[in-house]
């Protein structure tokens, strides 16, 4: 599942919904743009035992801004 949210406390609560429904891994883009890696800690935390990637394409988020535009 790709995390595709700005906020960490957004993105902990969906990457906690979803794997109670099952998922594996988790994808974790925006977030690194907006959160930076000092926060990969606190999701990684959240969630022991799980897969948690980096997509560092600049492609899909170079032109979001905080509000998500």
């Amino acid at each position: 599942m790709a995390l595709d949210v700005l906020e960490i406390t957004d993105g902990i609560q969906i990457a906690k919904d979803a794997v109670e429904g099952g998922v594996d891994w988790i994808e974790r883009n925006s977030l690194i743009k907006s959160e930076g890696w000092m926060r990969y800690g606190k999701l990684k935390a959240a969630l022991p035992g799980h897969i948690i990637l980096a997509d560092m394409k600049n492609v899909d988020t170079g032109a979001m801004d905080r509000n998500g535009s």
